[in-house]
């Protein structure tokens, strides 16, 4: 997860719409999230601003009582000397988990798209392509052993990884945690471009740098760095607890997710899971506010293969428009007609906003306004925000050209690979 310190909405003023370049710089932490109630304070100076529909309860995003979860003196004392007190215990602990994370990093778990549909072959048999998720199986058992010795381990259709976390209390819903093993491929034409080789691990005084650093070798082993803790400490839960890691992740997960999920429900966990935690935006803070973004719908995708067959001939007497040229309109005219941003109501941005407007007094006073009339001012707001691209996507389909591929003499074929991610 990235810890988004300076969310798009609070970076848009009112007098300026163009986007601003932004540098975001991602960390890796464990968290504990508190969600902090502010009180709305109405200021006089909003009449100037946009009227307040009165169909708009100011109960939207309504929180829940705070709960105070049953101590343990240990566990309170271990979590603050490793986490909160500077001193050998932190010192000590932040320099393992840092190691372990980089040699996470020096396995190379690289997805390749021609494994998209690829079943993997029986187990024992080699598959080359795929030999580094089964490193990573052997590293993760060699350096949280307490985790494994209490937890059941099963490997789903050869690669995936599924933990059971077995709680005292069988009538509560388990909770599920998730992440993936699989990074996403280096091309070679861009070694020379990092600052440290991408399967290096390389640590220096604040990071560690390499693929998976943060999509998501990262926060799998943070899960498993929680875990090991409190088994140390024998905690048990009373929830049970799931830990799901997928293989195949960058490439959709339909050898891995799928058959995760399929073992899930087939144990009668259908709409039984009290809560999952995944990849996300996570935490977005103002000066008065630290917002918990949940994740409550994905956009789907779809991938459309254009194509282009033309005879063949010599570059000494060629044709007005050759095979690249013409795609290469295509890729113009797909470009230059960009899908139109809407912000609809099934949208889940829009309860996000008006969660916001009702809570965060840092919000741009107009935006905030406008959002909880949104009746009156829907294009405008959508205007406003389409200004910063992170805001601009939640509400529009994209639409990236992320493939080409060419043929030689004759006869040939020639075509690109164009990535729909599409918002209802």
């Amino acid at each position: 997860m990235s810890d988004i310190k300076n969310h798009p909405l609070l970076s848009i003023s009112r007098e300026t719409h163009q986007t601003k370049q932004r540098r975001w710089v991602s960390t890796v932490a464990t968290a504990i999230t508190s969600l902090f109630l502010i009180t709305l304070v109405c200021h006089s100076s909003f009449s100037t601003f946009p009227l307040l529909s009165t169909n708009v309860s100011l109960k939207t995003c309504e929180q829940p009582s705070a709960t105070a979860p049953e101590t343990r003196a240990d566990l309170t004392q271990n979590y603050n000397k490793i986490f909160n007190q500077p001193g050998p215990f932190h010192d000590a602990f932040r320099k393992a988990a840092a190691e372990r994370l980089s040699e996470a990093i020096q396995i190379n778990t690289v997805s390749y798209d021609f494994l998209r549909n690829k079943t993997p072959l029986p187990d024992g048999v080699p598959e080359p392509s795929r030999e580094g998720i089964l490193k990573f199986h052997d590293f993760l058992e060699s350096r949280f052993p307490k985790t494994h010795a209490t937890l059941q381990r099963e490997v789903i259709n050869r690669y995936p990884l599924l933990y059971t976390w077995k709680g005292s209390d069988q009538s509560l819903e388990p909770i599920l945690f998730m992440s993936h093993i699989d990074t996403v491929p280096v091309p070679n034409a861009t070694l020379d471009q990092w600052s440290h080789p991408p399967f290096s691990g390389h640590i220096d005084e604040q990071y560690v740098w390499g693929r998976g650093s943060v999509d998501t070798k990262s926060t799998l082993l943070a899960i498993l760095e929680a875990v090991e803790l409190l088994v140390t400490l024998d905690f048990q839960p009373k929830r049970t607890v799931y830990l799901a890691f997928g293989s195949d992740e960058e490439i959709s997960g339909h050898q891995g997710a799928k058959f995760l999920a399929q073992t899930l429900l087939s144990r009668g966990l259908k709409n039984r899971i009290a809560f999952l935690i995944d990849e996300g935006p996570g935490l977005s803070t103002s000066p008065s506010l630290t917002l918990a973004e949940i994740g409550t719908q994905e956009k789907g995708y779809t991938d459309v293969r254009i194509s282009i067959s033309t005879p063949g001939g010599h570059s000494s007497i060629p044709p007005d428009h050759t095979s690249i040229g013409v795609l290469a309109e295509i890729i113009s005219a797909i470009e230059n007609n960009q899908y139109t941003s809407e912000l609809g109501d099934e949208n889940p941005l829009l309860e996000s906003l008006r969660c916001r407007a009702v809570w965060d007094e840092g919000m741009d006073r107009w935006l905030r306004r406008a959002v909880l009339d949104i009746g009156r001012w829907r294009r405008k707001v959508v205007n406003r925000l389409s200004g910063d691209l992170w805001m601009r996507y939640m509400m529009q389909t994209s639409q990236a050209v992320d493939l080409i591929e060419g043929g030689v003499k004759g006869w040939f074929l020639f075509g690109m690979y164009l990535r729909h991610n599409i918002t209802e």
